[in-house]
């Protein structure tokens, strides 16, 4: 075959050679939980501004949300949304929910908090077998109270331009016709749901220390594929951290930790730089005028 009737093959090849370099790797760094203890708000700048995270979420309900929201006023630019949550996880460290407790009493627990996986030694006996921390399924008019309360309660409500759900849980099946109600109604995308046709990944690190949390996250990155991403994190430091963390033989306060360091080790930025990955902002990807997806 001559040159010349290769040529359109040669032409279709470099085509599609230039349009695969052309694909970048976008990646979504997303912090969550801030509000919940004042260790958390610790991490918000540094894990901003020194570190890798493009997004955050604020857990409303959370004893330090005031505090969340004070820093986050100072930092119009930072892609911030609303963490709706239903539930209260921890042992030592409980919320109640931001709606009337008497408004939503399938949410509530008999220590007048949320219910929580680790609510009460020895679990009720009606526990339910599927995961969910509720002794009973919750009434989703309910759920869409507590998560209604959550939005109009944000102090920063004009800067969210997202809302997650708080341990998936307000993302479960039965209850995300709740939550996509509520985004429609408020024009907030939704994340970790693949609203942006994001993919999402998880570490698998050794040791749940900062050098095991950052080589996980160096191999992730070094496999990185083009497309979008979202990995999602609870930067967190400080002994406060520790003394809430009782349900879990301080695994999660190790883990989080962990990943403060790791976000903001130069390591991991130059890995970044290196591979030429995106940094995006969730706040980059919705169109607040269309009240849609960017595509």
């Amino acid at each position: 075959m001559t040159v010349v009737k290769l040529l359109p093959y040669l032409l279709l090849f470099a085509c599609a050679a230039s349009a695969q370099s052309a694909e970048k790797i976008r990646l979504i760094v997303r912090g969550d939980d801030f509000g919940y203890t004042h260790a958390s708000n610790e991490a918000l700048e540094p894990a901003f501004e020194r570190g890798v995270m493009t997004s955050a979420s604020m857990l409303v309900p959370g004893p330090w949300f005031a505090e969340t929201a004070r820093i986050v006023k100072q930092h119009p630019k930072w892609s911030v949304g609303v963490h709706l949550t239903i539930t209260s996880e921890w042992n030592t460290l409980r919320w109640p929910p931001v709606a009337a407790k008497a408004d939503v009493p399938s949410l509530v627990a008999p220590d007048g908090f949320l219910w929580g996986f680790g609510y009460g030694p020895p679990k009720p006996a009606n526990w339910p077998a599927d995961g969910a921390p509720w002794a009973t399924a919750p009434d989703s008019a309910q759920a869409e109270g507590i998560s209604r309360a959550d939005r109009t309660s944000a102090r920063d409500g004009r800067q969210a331009r997202l809302v997650d759900c708080h341990m998936g849980m307000a993302c479960r099946e039965e209850l995300l016709p709740v939550t996509q109600k509520l985004a429609k109604e408020f024009c907030l995308g939704i994340s970790s749901i693949g609203m942006f046709g994001e993919q999402r990944f998880s570490l698998k690190a050794d040791t749940n220390t900062p050098a095991g949390m950052k080589a996980a996250l160096l191999k992730e990155l070094a496999a990185l594929q083009p497309g979008l991403y979202l990995y999602v994190g609870h930067p967190t430091d400080t002994p406060e951290l520790r003394a809430v963390d009782t349900n879990d033989d301080k695994r999660w306060a190790d883990i989080r930790s962990s990943v403060l360091a790791a976000w903001t080790d130069p390591e991991v930025i130059a890995m970044m730089k290196k591979r030429n990955i995106e940094l995006t902002p969730i706040r980059s990807l919705f169109d607040k005028t269309a009240c849609a997806p960017l595509r």
